[in-house]
């Protein structure tokens, strides 16, 4: 059986043509779908229930609490779950047709811990996602984390089927105050701890990580944050090699960081204020730039560095005359 796990906040207006594309997707397939409220102001639970209801649909609605976090809502379905294996999913709009039903044909053939469709580039194919767009064995989810983390072989939550009791004998588990960043550090987690990761041929479009775009500053930080948690568990990790660790290290956490400082930027926060913030956290060290640095990243970085730069020239106070 498979447990689609579903969070949800003020969306009783999608909550009927989301269980109907479950439904849809669903058939033939032993499965139940978790619903799990964050404290909706609107009909979302009532729409909910009748739509498991109307559909025919094994499931249930739990309520995390008003103003959990998305994370702790994924951690309360994920408890909950009684299938072999979990699927998350934010919004159906990003569930592509008859994926579901693939990826549980493929588990069927395997004892895979993490099965996955594959995101790719029409315009841009590297090599390497060439590579593993080939790959049909099984391989331990380290193997992939150089590509992941580079960016070359795209990687999502919506994308992942995770067997539960790998999940949790592993206690791989959602932290429940993180609200952005959350799924990124579930999915890296997963794949650092995964012995038997099993791609499923299927071509699926590049999708913008979900929620990023309308991120705050604090958003933006949790994160950071998040993104830390995942470096010193690689730190850790015997399994992990140093190429892994230097991207992360010096790619992912740096990119996270600038998103960080362009939020706060946006917010109307001076360059002083943004600067000892970043002293105060430790973040700066994640600001020098490497040969491994992308041409974007070392723009936004330079460009971070001049705003800085140009707004002390103008606060400096001219020398009175004597």
């Amino acid at each position: 059986m498979i447990s689609v796990v579903l969070p949800l906040l003020n969306q009783g207006d999608r909550v009927w043509p989301m269980t109907e594309k479950l439904k849809k997707e669903l058939m033939g397939i032993s499965s139940e779908v978790i619903f799990v409220d964050r404290g909706s102001s609107d009909d979302t639970v009532f729409r909910a229930l009748t739509g498991l209801n109307r559909e025919g649909m094994h499931g249930c609605v739990l309520q995390s609490g008003r103003g959990s976090a998305a994370a702790a809502a994924c951690q309360a379905g994920l408890s909950r779950a009684e299938g072999e294996f979990v699927f998350f999913v934010s919004d159906t709009d990003r569930l592509p047709d008859g994926y579901l039903a693939a990826c549980v044909e493929k588990a069927r053939m395997n004892e895979a811990q993490i099965l996955f469709g594959y995101f790719y580039d029409r315009e841009a194919q590297t090599v390497e996602r060439r590579s593993m767009s080939r790959a049909v064995v099984n391989r331990s989810g380290t193997e992939y984390l150089p590509a992941v983390f580079s960016g070359a072989f795209p990687l999502q939550m919506v994308q992942a089927l995770f067997r539960v009791p790998f999940l949790r004998e592993k206690q791989v588990y959602f932290h429940e105050e993180c609200g952005c960043g959350f799924d990124e550090e579930f999915l890296y987690t997963a794949l650092m701890r995964a012995s038997s990761v099993v791609p499923v041929p299927w071509k699926l479009d590049i999708l913008k990580p979900y929620g990023l775009e309308q991120a705050d500053s604090q958003a933006c930080r949790q994160r950071v944050e998040a993104l830390l948690r995942v470096r010193d568990l690689a730190a850790c990790t015997a399994s992990v090699n140093l190429h892994t660790q230097q991207i992360l290290q010096r790619q992912v956490l740096p990119a996270a960081v600038v998103e960080y400082i362009d939020r706060m930027r946006a917010e109307g926060h001076k360059p002083f204020e943004i600067y000892r913030d970043l002293h105060h956290r430790g973040y700066g060290k994640y600001l020098h730039l490497s040969r491994d640095t992308t041409p974007d990243l070392r723009r936004r970085m330079q460009e971070w560095r001049t705003s800085f730069l140009f707004s002390g020239k103008k606060e400096k106070k001219p020398k009175e005359k004597t």
